[in-house]
């Protein structure tokens, strides 16, 4: 629909589990099914869509045709007490 093709949503998922330093961080996990379903839903937008996360294969084979942007930052989550760096990134479909 025509506002569908003038939204913009930032979509923001439990990484994908296999990416993750810390295995227990959310309360509601996703498995890889889960996400192929939610990117192939995104792929289906009509509007603007920016989706972030760690690379991975499941997310590179669904985005390959997507803008990527990276960005390493320390590794805060779930307050673990080693900072590792880690690659962010986010894929805009615009």
């Amino acid at each position: 629909t025509q506002e569908d093709s003038n939204s913009l949503l930032y979509i923001d998922p439990p990484y994908v589990h296999s990416t993750r330093m810390s295995k227990s961080c959310y309360d509601n996990e996703m498995s890889d099914k889960d996400h192929q379903m939610v990117l192939y839903e995104c792929l289906q937008h009509k509007g603007k869509l920016i989706i972030s996360g760690y690379n991975s294969p499941l997310y590179e084979k669904f985005l390959s045709q997507w803008n990527q942007y990276s960005k390493t930052v320390a590794n805060s989550a779930c307050q673990l007490k080693s900072k590792s760096k880690r690659t962010e990134v986010i894929w805009k479909n615009f």
